[in-house]
């Protein structure tokens, strides 16, 4: 969910800001989150999969989560630069979990998986940021509508970073 508060949108739990990220630097900030989120569920696997509260899901669903966004973002990013303001399939990402999609993966899988998503979507990021950053997609009505490539890099960024919170939420209540 997006928050405008003086002409600035911001996520309300994290406070990421879509317009300050600078393209330059999301693949280091990228590279960080995503090491990250691999090494916590990979140190603790049993850990990982398990949900510390109803309604709230455990650190593997968070990574096969951040796993999926990357790939359907930057499916956006090659479609809205071929096309004039696609409106691209929605990720479902609660229909994702509840469906069992998650639950016949191996945290190891996950984590492959996830380092594979992040090299693949870093890729098209660089192939693209300069040229077609400004091209449009209809993002979600949940972010605001048509959205630029360069603001679905910027929130492929925010997943990664907001739910390493939740995986370092959820790793400091499982070690309490």
């Amino acid at each position: 969910m997006v928050v405008a508060e003086s002409g600035r949108e911001f996520c309300p739990v994290c406070r990421f800001e879509w317009a300050a990220i600078v393209p330059d630097e999301l693949p280091d900030r990228m590279n960080r989150a995503v090491d990250e989120m691999v090494m916590i569920v990979s140190h603790d696997p049993e850990g990982a999969r398990r949900r510390i509260e109803t309604g709230r899901w455990s650190s593997h669903e968070y990574a096969a989560h951040v796993r999926d966004v990357l790939l359907v973002v930057r499916e956006r990013l090659i479609l809205a630069s071929i096309e004039d303001q696609p409106d691209p399939a929605m990720l479902h990402r609660d229909e994702r979990v509840d469906l069992g999609l998650y639950v016949g993966e191996s945290t190891a899988e996950t984590a492959r998986s996830l380092e594979v998503a992040r090299e693949l979507f870093l890729t098209a990021h660089a192939a693209l940021a300069g040229r077609f950053a400004d091209r449009t997609m209809v993002y979600s009505a949940a972010y605001g509508g048509v959205r630029t490539n360069e603001w679905a890099s910027a929130q492929a960024l925010h997943e990664c970073e907001h739910h390493l919170d939740d995986i370092r939420e959820n790793q400091r209540r499982l070690s309490a």
